[in-house]
């Protein structure tokens, strides 16, 4: 286990990086090209359903958004998931 003393940041417990392994310049071109490639098939969709979705599965997409850090702003974003259907409207 790990014997340091654990750091805590506005209430949540820091994680200090570890690198544990150092790659050639062929495994890092390969990793990141393959990287590139997983990420240019990603798309914006615009299509939505009516079946439900797991609470889990909200939620850890919530916290998976919560560890890209802001791009302009310093301080973490505030987020909610609602569990009623809303239909937005978009004024003109």
């Amino acid at each position: 286990m790990n014997d340091q003393k654990a750091i805590w940041i506005n209430g949540h417990e820091h994680i200090a990086f570890r690198q544990d392994a150092v790659f050639s310049a062929e495994e890092m071109t390969n990793r990141s090209k393959e990287y590139y490639e997983w990420l240019n098939r990603r798309r914006s969709v615009r299509m939505f359903s009516d079946k439900p979705v797991p609470k889990t599965v909200i939620e850890n997409l919530i916290r998976a958004a919560a560890t890209a850090p802001p791009e302009e702003m310093p301080a973490k974003m505030p987020s909610c998931a609602a569990s009623a259907r809303v239909v937005f409207s978009a004024a003109s």
